[in-house]
């Protein structure tokens, strides 16, 4: 594979090969538009058979229109540029104000309209559909997800459009796709691998304005001697953190026959187009149309009310050249065209590193990555930061043309 081009081999009607060995890598394409065989060599005939010793596919793709046999001892097809953040990615913070009784086991929302907790007055009280105590718990804490990302994949494929037939000792599905139109047949081990994420929820009183105080039990008061009447007490400590981990499936893997591979999926039955139709009166309107859309352009529909032009040091347009062909308006204003745009912004970059002029610059985030911008505290906003994600758009690196 070259810098920007990987390798391709492919027919129109039948592909047969014969190799010891085969290896197939970074995105090179083995393709049949009608059946393939893949074998330990060819006949006189050039049709591929015996059994080949071993078949590697990684981050590749070997695909049939039709039929696809595979007969190799080894089969290893599999995703090596597969990348996992090392660590869980908080994805959500919820905030949580809950009570519960003393000895009682649900919680309840302090908006749940079930409930009633009086915690200013002298003697504080909580009712429930269990009952009503003096005597019960308070919490303040936040319930914050995170999870396992997936910051980059190239999964191998072997698919076809028809049945798809293997035979040999091992075949090894990595993260990757194996995928048939019609019966999908193995004869031999077959191990489909999938790496595994990781959800971990962790509940903490850490990072709010209750922290080190999140948990509070609100005991009913004593008995009164002589005197006022003694008030409720509140004991408080910190809340957490508790911390629930769980296996997070990634859904890399896919080994299916009778099925249809999701990158390749039928075109849809022909409905009529919808085609928008412009006017003075009406923008936008939608109609049925089953030809080329008419749309009509009307003069001096949009009026130009100004016009940016590049900065010159020649003498200043007169009220002359301002007029606009063709119709009875003249350019408002004409202002010099702007100074270029400053260097973008990179994601490594701190908010207080940002001059002025970056600040109003685009943004640059690594395709398929999270990324995450936190806010100076003067925002005013209450916010404290912004998460973005842009999709992980890539063009193929091989064509059959």
């Amino acid at each position: 594979k070259t810098a920007d081009s990987a390798p391709v081999i492919a027919a129109r009607e039948r592909l047969d090969i014969g190799a010891g060995t085969l290896s197939n890598t970074d995105h090179a394409l083995i393709y049949s538009d009608g059946d393939m065989s893949i074998g330990g060599h060819t006949d006189s005939l050039n049709h591929a058979t015996g059994e080949g010793i071993r078949l590697e596919n990684h981050s590749a793709q070997i695909e049939a229109g039709g039929s696809l046999t595979l007969h190799m001892q080894n089969v290893d097809n599999r995703d090596i540029h597969l990348v996992l953040s090392p660590e869980p990615v908080e994805i959500s913070r919820e905030h949580h104000h809950e009570f519960q009784l003393n000895g009682g086991t649900p919680r309840y929302d302090a908006n749940d309209p079930r409930i009633t907790a009086d915690t200013s007055s002298r003697e504080h009280h909580l009712t429930t559909p269990e009952g009503g105590a003096k005597d019960f718990y308070e919490f303040y804490f936040d319930r914050v997800t995170a999870e396992t990302q997936v910051i980059h994949k190239d999964p191998a494929e072997i698919l076809s459009g028809a049945g798809l037939s293997w035979q040999g000792n091992t075949l090894t599905n990595q993260d990757s796709r194996i995928v048939a139109g019609g019966d999908l047949t193995a004869t031999g081990a077959v191990s489909n691998l999938e790496s595994q994420g990781e959800r971990r929820v962790t509940e903490t009183d850490q990072g709010t304005p209750q922290a080190g105080s999140g948990s509070r039990h609100h005991k009913k008061p004593g008995k009164r001697t002589t005197g006022k009447k003694k008030k409720s007490r509140v004991k408080t400590s910190t809340y957490g953190p508790f911390v629930t981990t769980t296996t997070l499936p990634l859904h890399l893997m896919r080994y299916e026959g009778d099925t249809v591979p999701a990158e390749n999926p039928p075109s849809v039955a022909g409905r009529p187009p919808a085609a928008v139709s412009l006017s003075a009166a009406s923008v936008g309107s939608l109609v049925s149309s089953t030809g080329p859309a008419d749309i009509p352009l009307v003069p001096d529909a949009h009026p130009l009310l100004s016009l940016s032009l590049p900065a010159s040091t020649a003498v200043p347009l007169t009220s002359a050249d301002r007029h606009i062909p063709g119709t009875g308006n003249a350019l408002a204003t004409v202002s010099p065209a702007p100074d270029p745009l400053p260097p973008a912004v990179s994601p490594e970059m701190a908010f207080s590193e940002l001059t002025h002029a970056q600040n109003v610059s685009p943004l640059i985030v690594p395709a398929g990555q999270h990324f995450t911008l936190t806010l100076p505290p003067e925002n005013g906003h209450g916010d404290t930061e912004i998460r973005l994600m842009t999709p992980d758009i890539r063009l193929p690196d091989n064509s059959l043309f």
